[in-house]
């Protein structure tokens, strides 16, 4: 089990103002399977993947990421139909800010970060830094 599974961090930029994704191009994932209550299934539920959702704002002046708001409630309107999952949770949105540069560790291209849970599966996509 993983705590907070059901919130979904959403990458914003350094003003925390709109939603830029982990690679800047306003993508959004969610690294676990959605599991709902089934009584069809001989489980009683049913796991599906859910994501990634594009939280860019191509209509705005000029294109830009869209607010947290929007993009969470963009989300949540996207997949209402698999609420409440098999434990009654609900999505729910989270602020996730880009990390401050740390000058005792600084930006290096040439390395690749992976997030891994309790089991050692990679969580969300690699990227560098």
């Amino acid at each position: 089990d993983v705590p907070d599974y059901q919130l979904i961090g959403l990458r914003t930029d350094s003003d925390n103002t709109h939603v830029v994704g982990i690679k800047g191009d306003g993508i959004v994932t969610y690294p676990y399977s959605w599991c709902v209550t089934d009584a069809a299934e001989a489980t009683g539920y049913r796991c599906q993947e859910i994501g990634p959702w594009d939280c860019y704002d191509e209509l705005a002046t000029p294109p830009t990421g869209q607010t947290f708001v929007q993009c969470c409630n963009d989300i949540k309107a996207e997949t209402g139909h698999l609420m409440p999952d098999m434990h009654g949770n609900y999505l729910d949105c989270y602020n996730s800010p880009p990390p401050l540069e740390n000058l005792e560790d600084p930006l290096d291209l040439g390395r690749v970060y992976l997030h891994i849970d309790a089991n050692n599966r990679v969580v969300n996509p690699p990227y560098n830094g």
